[in-house]
């Protein structure tokens, strides 16, 4: 699996021709949009039961996932970065 690229600027760097994260989902109400639409679809397929317990949490935690990669801050986007401590 290739993810795609946060940003417009790494996207164009990478010659991936795919949108980035912040061209698909510019601010939340797009992410939650597009979160939204997936659920309704899968409820529509039967794939997931309209109260699916937890689905809720679940949408949830897609949101943030979404919103920290593509979440601005200042004048440029940014992605969430984790840092690994290597045992030594």
């Amino acid at each position: 699996m290739i993810s795609f690229a946060a940003t417009r600027e790494e996207r164009l760097k990478n010659n991936d021709p795919r949108l980035s994260m912040a061209e698909r989902y510019p601010n939340e109400a797009d992410r939650a949009g597009a979160i939204a639409k997936a659920r309704s679809q899968l409820v529509q397929d039967r794939l997931l039961l309209k109260r699916t317990p937890g689905c809720s949490r679940q949408i949830q935690l897609a949101n943030e996932k979404l919103f920290a990669l593509t979440s601005m801050r200042g004048s440029g986007l940014r992605t969430e970065t984790r840092a690994v401590r290597r045992g030594g």
